[in-house]
């Protein structure tokens, strides 16, 4: 059985608002329960008390005077999904509205029932995916920054794209590190194979002591498309294990 949909409205007009109301409890499924704030100022308050699933805000005309407001709801909910409704139909307003923080943008006279029941819905969606994703990217971030070996990754014009703290401070060492590596790094696009090797530099315990590390270069072949985007590469200093078995 599916859950109902909490939605807020942000709407000052009575009979946008009975539109939106009857328009969405016509047979929606799941079904909405719809809050209306007749102001940002009031939506704002319901929204440090209550919690909701979507939030649907009419853009005044001129549109620019709404977007502080959308930016502030936006802001204030990071995580729930905010679709604008609006009767400006200008081709650029849609990125405006998108870059302002909003999900989706709709034009008043081209939704009805069922179009504007799923497009909410879509938007429900769409905000999941969107947080999993960003998610998924802290994750990776704070991997890179935890690490305690030398991290990077290298796209195909062989420009470094992401380096964490260990692989930034060997570049600072070592200013020829890049096309030092840059063969090797060739060798795993053309081959798309991974590839270890020592490398022969410097230490990141103290500067101008040489040191050496064990580099693995490896493609990164996306889930979409073809052929190889970037090449990560993991380096570990092993100049205390080759001090030791000399």
């Amino acid at each position: 059985m599916l859950s109902d949909i909490s939605l807020l409205v942000i709407e000052d007009n009575a009979d946008d608002t009975f539109f939106l109301t009857k328009t969405l409890g016509r047979g929606a499924r799941p079904s909405f329960v719809i809050t209306v704030a007749p102001s940002v100022t009031e939506a704002l308050v319901l929204m440090e008390e209550l919690s909701f699933d979507l939030i649907l805000v009419d853009l005044p005309l001129p549109p620019t005077s709404g977007f502080l407001a959308l930016e502030q709801v936006a802001e204030r909910a990071p995580g729930t999904p905010v679709v604008v409704i609006t009767s400006d139909e200008h081709d650029n307003l849609r990125s405006s509205i998108l870059a302002a923080g909003a999900q989706d943008c709709l034009i008043k006279g081209e939704i009805g029932g069922r179009n504007l029941a799923r497009a909410l819905l879509q938007a429900i969606e769409r905000k999941k995916l969107q947080m999993v994703t960003v998610l998924h990217q802290s994750r990776l971030d704070a991997f890179f920054a935890g690490a305690p070996v030398a991290m990077g990754m290298v796209d195909s014009q062989f420009r470094f794209i992401k380096v964490n703290e260990v692989l930034a401070r060997l570049q600072d060492i070592v200013p020829g590190l890049k096309a030092e590596i840059c063969p090797l790094i060739e060798n795993v696009i053309r081959t798309g194979r991974p590839h270890t090797s020592e490398l022969h530099t410097a230490s990141t315990a103290a500067p101008g002591v040489p040191g050496d590390w064990l580099v693995t270069y490896f493609p990164i072949t996306p889930q979409v498309g073809n052929g190889i985007t970037e090449i990560a590469l993991i380096a570990v200093e092993i100049t205390g294990q080759k001090a030791g078995s000399a």
